[in-house]
């Protein structure tokens, strides 16, 4: 266990079924593949996920799902001040949250994933990248849910843009297996401040 209470486990491959439901192995070094993201977004953050990695992206996609529904609420020209600061509020706070988790992700990340100093650096923290794409699935999901009022037009682009974070996600995943790309380097938290 880290200092954030994120179980640091290292899965077998005789494991990987309890991730991605029995399907072809899903788990390159203990990464979840990208099929396996999307299906943790469904499944609500109650205990379980056995992989940190999927626990944080079930609570990362109802943040996601919350400040969508918030920044909504904000943007209404229709709406009265209170509730304009209310929402303001709801997305700050699933902000900061998102932050968090982004970081327990990249703490995961600097503990079980082994890289070559020699290999070409990724532009982004596996967190970050994570988080882009729980948000652009839930982007899809909630399109998906109100197409009456999105368009099919809008779900089709939403739904393209999330195959093709999981196509770039399974990439790296591929590349970090095989040395050609590396993670930078976190060496400061990004999520709120607390003071001790």
């Amino acid at each position: 266990m880290t200092s954030m209470n994120v179980p640091m486990i290292a899965l077998q491959d005789d494991q990987l079924g309890e991730i991605d439901g029995g399907d072809t192995p899903s788990v390159v070094l203990g990464i979840p593949c990208s099929t396996a993201v999307t299906r943790a977004c469904v499944l609500a953050s109650n205990g379980a996920h056995t992989h940190p990695v999927l626990a944080a992206v079930a609570s990362l996609a109802g943040q996601h799902q919350l400040r969508a529904e918030a920044h909504r609420s904000a943007c209404d020209p229709f709406a009265d001040d209170r509730l304009v600061a209310a929402a303001t509020r709801l997305v700050n706070a699933a902000d900061a949250a998102c932050t968090v988790l982004v970081d327990r992700i990249n703490i995961w990340a600097a503990i079980a994933i082994t890289d070559t100093r020699t290999a070409v650096v990724h532009t982004e923290t596996f967190g970050q990248l994570v988080s882009r794409l729980v948000a652009a699935w839930t982007q899809w999901h909630l399109l998906d849910i109100a197409t009456a009022l999105a368009g099919k037009t809008q779900v089709r682009e939403a739904l393209h843009r999330v195959s093709e974070l999981s196509i770039g996600y399974d990439d790296l995943v591929a590349d970090l297996h095989n040395g050609r790309r590396r993670l930078p380097r976190v060496g400061f938290m990004t999520g709120p401040v607390v003071a001790a």
